[in-house]
């Protein structure tokens, strides 16, 4: 993020029109950020190349120009997910914003649709190629160059599966190998498909705003931490209190994201998030927490929410030393829930 996506794209783009290696190219970013890109396209000198596919009363009538003059055709996601069959192409060039958003599932209806429309080139842009996981940034990759990948199950073993297996605490010296080793196979796999642009390509300017980026070398620490007394309490009555049944697929599901809010602060249990969960499976949810509760007590409610969560009360701890120490931090979470919490206690 920060790194001139757009502006790269577009220096890009503007070189293959003006040396006629390009005639059409479709742009889908978030509706959102549309009035930016055409701020930078017109920055750039593209005001020329520029249409708009947006309402219905003057799609016709520019779509009929860029099919008589080509150049830079921008929609939304949503528009272009939608009227697929209108913008089939062919294309010179796709070039799709904010990629995580559009083609992190095969199953997507997005992902479906934008795949269906013919272009010699498909480009994607995003910060963040894998926000969830492996899994997502198997279907990005699949999107943009089909076939990469022979199939799920293969991906899985050859790939998933040691890397996961790689990753716990007690992972054997063997598993440790085979992880590695899937690492680097991925990595020479990825690296020909890959364009991206890290922080050192700031640093290197000699400008005094950007010698400020100048930072020390990256170091990763990976805490374990034990959950607190009231945590372990609800996560045991969850797997033995019968509230769970074990022959319904679907409570299962639900099970395993309540084990994820317990492990992430179980206070915060009846926060539940669109985006993880669908109508019917929030309310088996809702149900869980009601039961759970009944069951269990909090003695110790008058200490402060983050000794309720392992979590929250080890990044309270970190916080506060960073503080001391003049430091500035930048705080990644899963879940807006979890960035409240944070929030509330420094």
């Amino acid at each position: 993020m920060g790194l001139g996506k757009t502006k790269q794209i577009l220096a890009f783009l503007a070189g293959l029109l003006e040396s006629k290696l390009m005639k059409t190219a479709l742009i889908a970013v978030p509706a959102a950020i549309v009035h930016q890109w055409i701020e930078e396209m017109i920055d750039l000198g593209l005001e020329n190349y520029i249409h708009i596919f947006k309402d219905k009363q003057t799609r016709k009538e520019e779509l009929a120009k860029f099919c008589e003059s080509g150049g830079l055709l921008i929609t939304t996601h949503t528009l272009a997910t939608n009227n697929w069959s209108v913008l089939k192409g062919p294309w010179d060039y796709m070039i799709i914003d904010e990629a995580h958003v559009t083609c992190k599932k095969e199953t997507l209806k997005s992902y479906c649709n934008l795949q269906r429309l013919h272009c010699s080139h498909r480009i994607l842009l995003t910060g963040t190629p894998s926000p969830n996981g492996l899994k997502e940034l198997r279907a990005i990759l699949n999107f943009c160059c089909p076939g990469i990948f022979s199939s799920v199950k293969d991906f899985h073993e050859n790939y998933l599966a040691p890397l996961v297996e790689g990753n716990y605490k007690g992972s054997s010296s063997e598993q440790l190998n085979e992880s590695f080793k899937a690492s680097q196979k991925l990595q020479g796999l990825l690296s020909p498909c890959f364009l991206r642009r890290l922080k050192n390509v700031l640093s290197s300017t000699d400008t005094p705003e950007k010698k400020r980026l100048n930072l020390p070398e990256k170091v990763e620490f990976v805490v374990w931490l034990r959950l607190s007394p009231y945590q372990e309490k609800l996560y045991r009555e969850l797997l033995s209190g019968g509230i769970v049944r074990k022959n319904n697929p679907g409570e299962m599901i639900v099970a395993s994201t309540l084990m994820q809010k317990i492990c992430n602060h179980p206070t915060k249990l009846d926060k539940i998030s669109q985006e993880d969960l669908d109508g019917t499976q929030r309310f088996v949810l809702k149900c869980m927490v009601k039961k759970l509760r009944s069951r269990t007590s909090t003695d110790d409610r008058h200490f402060s929410e983050e000794h309720h969560s392992s979590k929250l009360d080890i990044i309270v701890r970190l916080l506060e030393r960073f503080n001391e120490q003049k430091l500035r931090v930048l705080i990644f979470s899963r879940t807006c829930e979890m960035l409240d919490a944070i929030e509330m206690e420094v």
